[in-house]
């Protein structure tokens, strides 16, 4: 029984970082001393020495749909429970107005006739004399 084993090219899920490789069939390649002047090896080698970084993890589009999920009922939870703490303050501390009247101090001057009743008296007549002491 033969088993035929046959190199399958399966697509990595997660992208995978490999060493950068000479793309310029000229450039010097490490370990290469002949033409290390020229501006190919110079340019090879300033981008060998540039420090990488790895790249960033793969994830799945259900995975992103799930957190955005997560994050837009957390929101609204937010939302609704800041609402409802709003509205219990409000009814815990009431507005309260206090208005403070001041009186106005304004003069007047008014003039009028005041109706008293007075009794009628009959009329008098006054008399006076005169009287001349005589002197001897």
């Amino acid at each position: 029984m033969q088993v035929d084993e046959k190199e399958s090219t399966i697509t990595p899920i997660e992208p995978v970082s490999e060493p950068l490789t000479s793309c310029i069939p000229n450039a010097v390649q490490p370990g290469e001393e002949e033409d290390a002047d020229s501006p190919d090896g110079i340019f090879f080698r300033a981008v060998i020495e540039i420090p990488t970084q790895p790249l960033p993890r793969f994830t799945p589009q259900w995975e992103l749909q799930r957190s955005l999920e997560r994050h837009g009922i957390f929101m609204m939870l937010l939302v609704v429970l800041s609402l409802l703490a709003t509205a219990i303050l409000n009814v815990i501390n009431q507005p309260v107005v206090t208005v403070t009247l001041l009186p106005m101090h304004k003069f007047m001057q008014l003039t009028t006739a005041i109706p008293i009743q007075t009794r009628q008296l009959a009329p008098v007549t006054l008399t006076r004399t005169q009287d001349r002491l005589q002197e001897p």
